[in-house]
């Protein structure tokens, strides 16, 4: 994967956010936030973050609330939820509300973590592609039908006729 993928991570630890930095930073571009609100500021400001992956339990804000408050600026990134409790109540509610792609408990390890961004940033892929064709098929429609229209109107023009 190229290092012009964006990725969010949003953590009010500081060590978390280090070590995934750390992790991460030589293979994607890393954005960081402390916080819901910082993060949200960040999805104002940058185009194209592919992945969000939050804390659930932070001052403030909720990791699940931030993410539901993300689909307003980021409406096609995938979602990762990272917390230390898996209650099932959680899970639900992260993915009806938070609408998130896949779920990892803490402490994570690299190999879990990598195997989550990958699939997560494939399935992106997948998406905005599957977004371009679809546009590229619709701008294909709209000129078979001007043409069949012009075809049309040739065939009633008068000077045709006579």
């Amino acid at each position: 994967m190229p290092k012009n993928i964006k990725i969010l991570f949003v953590d009010d630890d500081l060590t978390s956010i280090e070590y995934f930095k750390i992790s991460f930073s030589d293979k994607y571009n890393i954005l960081t936030a402390q916080s819901g609100e910082e993060g949200l500021d960040i999805l104002q400001k940058h185009e194209n973050i592919a992945l969000i992956l939050t804390d659930h339990r932070m001052p403030q804000m909720s990791g699940i609330s931030f993410l539901k408050k993300s689909m307003k600026y980021s409406p096609d990134s995938k979602r990762i939820l990272i917390t230390g409790y898996s209650e099932n109540d959680l899970v639900i509610r992260a993915i009806n509300e938070g609408h998130i792609f896949y779920f990892i408990v803490k402490p994570w390890s690299f190999t879990d973590m990598s195997v989550a961004i990958n699939n997560a940033l494939e399935t992106y892929n997948l998406r905005v592609t599957n977004k371009k064709l679809k546009l590229l098929n619709e701008q294909k429609e709209r000129e078979n039908i001007e043409v069949q229209l012009k075809n049309l109107q040739a065939q009633i023009n008068p000077h045709f006729l006579f």
